[in-house]
Order: structure tokens, then sequence, then C-alpha cells
């Protein structure tokens, strides 16, 4: 426990830094947006201080089986813990013209019942501005850092994991002819991952992404994308690169505001990395359905394949999931909506040190419903609960639980 402390105490120190700097870089950039705002004609800045409150009562926090081997070398075989979960933020819109801007910056408070170790900080921040340069160019540039806890169903560990990651993207439309769009878009990841024995741990990728659509049918456009994909895990159980290549069909169908609405890419990837020598390939892609099916009544559906990296492992993780849910406005004030989904995950090979990882099989299946009712214009309180279940080919995987909890969330507007 005495090392647990002092990785808090560190972790909090070092959050308070990063949150004191992205606090920094946020207001730069909303003061930078209101001051072109107040030079540009018909400009528009709106800014949303918000808050909420959060208690939870989670009956596995660990993500594992009674008795479970973990729980043994800690010494402490409780599973179900209480959570109070404070956060607070301000949100920012800018529009003059066509550009557009929002930012986001909040952090939170995350404290435990009975596990007080696992008490932490987190932060998350967003900033994206989509521009337009009259009919023929548009895209947008956007920065987003999180720094969040790593959840346990994803680790193999009892112990605080605290993960930094920012994304760094920019995107860039060309009409090339009256029918036809060109795109094109690079992605930089960082991602710092501390894992037990590896507290330096990180993760670097770079994407490349090429696609030309052909847009001459209303609402409707598809074409062909390629992407390339280089990564790299330093400091870590497998201090190793990989890369992937990919080649989808992508396609939309309704604009913004329709009553259905249809995205997705279907395609083929194939990785090599460099620690295992070994390819991991196959059919990936990604399809989301949305309808409003009536005035109160909405749908949504979402099907997905990725070739995914195994941060514990060092290794391939291919996970192909379905989901499907529904919100339901019963009255101008209350709101009930529900989801269920379902997420098969296959482990390919793993570096060493995680060789029990490599041909695992996980079926995970999740079912949420939440009811909120909006009691003031400013004042909502939002009741959920959640029961979550995994069934695994490799012992101590599988495990069930249920979450249940209340939120009180306020904003200024």
């Amino acid at each position: 426990m005495g090392t647990r402390k002092r990785a808090l105490a560190e972790d909090v120190g070092s959050t308070v830094t990063d949150f004191l700097r992205l606090a920094g870089y946020s207001c730069c950039a909303a003061a930078a947006v209101s001051f072109i705002g107040l030079g540009v004609a018909n400009a528009e800045i709106k800014a949303v201080p918000q808050a909420s409150i959060d208690y939870e009562h989670n009956s596995n926090i660990f993500a594992v089986p009674a008795g479970d081997p973990l729980l043994v070398a800690q010494g402490d075989l409780t599973r179900a813990d209480t959570i109070g979960t404070y956060q607070a933020g301000v949100a920012v819109n800018g529009a003059w013209g066509l550009q557009k801007l929002t930012a986001l910056i909040e952090g939170r408070e995350i404290r435990y019942s009975h596990y007080t170790d696992l008490n932490h900080s987190e932060y998350l921040g967003d900033v994206n501005f989509l521009w337009v340069r009259g009919q023929l160019f548009d895209g947008n540039v956007e920065v987003h850092r999180d720094h969040l806890m790593a959840l346990f169903m994803n680790r193999e560990s009892t112990a605080l994991e605290v993960d930094t990651n920012q994304d760094e993207r920019a995107n860039i439309n060309y009409k090339v002819a009256s029918d036809y769009r060109l795109e094109a878009g690079v992605l930089f990841h960082d991602s710092k991952t501390p894992l037990q024995g590896f507290t330096n741990a990180e993760i670097k990728e770079n994407t490349e992404r090429l696609a030309l659509r052909y847009t001459g049918v209303r609402n409707l456009s598809y074409g062909l994308e390629i992407s390339q994909l280089n990564g790299e895990f330093n400091d870590s159980v497998s201090p190793s690169k990989y890369k992937q290549d990919n080649i989808d069909l992508v396609f939309g169908y309704g604009a913004k505001g329709s009553i259905s609405q249809l995205n997705g890419s279907i395609g083929y990837s194939k990785r090599t990395d460099d620690s295992t020598d070994a390819t991991t390939s196959g059919l990936t892609g990604s399809i989301d359905y949305s309808r409003q099916v009536t005035a109160k009544t909405s749908i949504k559906a979402e099907l997905r394949r990725a070739i995914n990296i195994y941060v514990v492992g060092g290794g391939t993780e291919t996970d192909t999931s379905a989901s499907l849910g529904a919100t339901w406005a019963a009255t101008a004030l209350v709101t009930v909506a529900a989801n269920a989904s379902l997420t098969h995950s296959a482990y390919g090979q793993q570096a060493g040190g995680a060789a029990r990882d490599g041909g695992r099989s996980d079926q995970y299946s999740a079912v949420n419903l939440s009811v909120g009712y909006q009691m003031l214009r400013w004042l909502s309180l939002r009741t959920y609960g959640k029961y979550e279940k995994r069934h695994s080919n490799t012992e101590n995987f599988s495990y069930d639980g249920t979450v249940v909890g209340i939120e009180l969330r306020g904003e200024y507007r």
C-alpha cells in the first residue's frame, strides 16, 4: 500500500502540472478565438461553464472473479466499492462566417470509499478548428489531450494506472470536380501507459490517409481510402515497432440533421510486428446507422471490427463489436436511454512475459439503462445502471458485475 501512496502522490503532482499547462493552452485558444471574433462581423462566441457530481456503486471494480489471485496478492478480497466523481469545466463555441471553433476543458476528482489509495485526478482538453476556404477547400485541425485512469478490465493489475494521451490531427478536403472530393489527413498519437514494472511505458503512432470520394448523388457519397499507421512501444514489455496498412471502401448517406444517417467503411488491414515477427490481417471496418423513428424516439446501431494493440502484452488484439441503442423522450423533461453491446476480442501472439495471452479469446457483453430529468433549465439529474459480463477461454479473465449511480449536472447557459 505504501508503494501505491507514493505513486499516487507522484501522479497528483504530475496531474496538477499537466492540468495547469493544459488550462493555459485552452485559455489562450479561447482568448484567441474571442479576439478574432471581435474583429469579424457577425461573430458569435459562447462559453458554457459546467459541473457535475456523480456517485456510483460498482460491485466489481477490478473486473475479476471472486478469490482471484490478484485479490489474494493484495491481501484484500473486497471487489465492491462506492466512487464519487466531482467534475468542473467549460465549453467554448465560436463561429464567424463559415469558420467554427470548439474548445472543451474539464477536470475531475475521483474518490473511492474503500480503496482510498485509488483516489486520483483526471483531466480532458480538446480544441477543434473547422475551416472553409471558398468553394474548393475545407478541413479541420484538432488537438486532444486526456489524463484518465486505465480500466481494470484492460489491465492485469489492481494497481492505479493513469494514462496520458495526446492526439494531434489535421484534415484537408479538396473539391476536385463538381462530383468528386479528395481527402487527406494525418494523425499523431502519443500515449503514456504506465504498467507494473514499466512506469515509463509509452506508445507513439502516426497515421497518414488519402481518400477519393464521389459526391454526385444527393446525400450519398462513396469512394476509396488508403492509410498507413506506424507505431512503436517505448520502455515497455515490448520495446518494438509495428506497421499497419489499410485499404477501405468508404461511404456515407444522409446529411447532418437527416432522419436517417449511415456512415462507414469496409476494407482490409494488415499489421506486422517487429517484436514477434507476427502478421495479423483480415476484414476490418465500421458501420454506424442512426434514425429518428418518431418525434420522441431515435435508434442507433454500430458494427465494428479493428486490429488494435494489447498494451499489457505488447502484441495485437482484434476486436469485433456490435451495439444497439435507443433514446426515448418520454416528456419534455424526461429522457430514457438504453443500450446493449457485444464484443469479441481475439488476442494474437504477444511479446515475452505475456505468453498466456496468446490465443486468448474473450466475449464481453454489457447492458446500459439511464433515465434523465431536466429539473431546471440549467440543472439535470440522471440515474443509471449497467450490467457487464466477460467470458474468456483463459483462466481468471471471466467476470461479471453491476454498476448503479446517480449524477447531478449543471450548465450555466
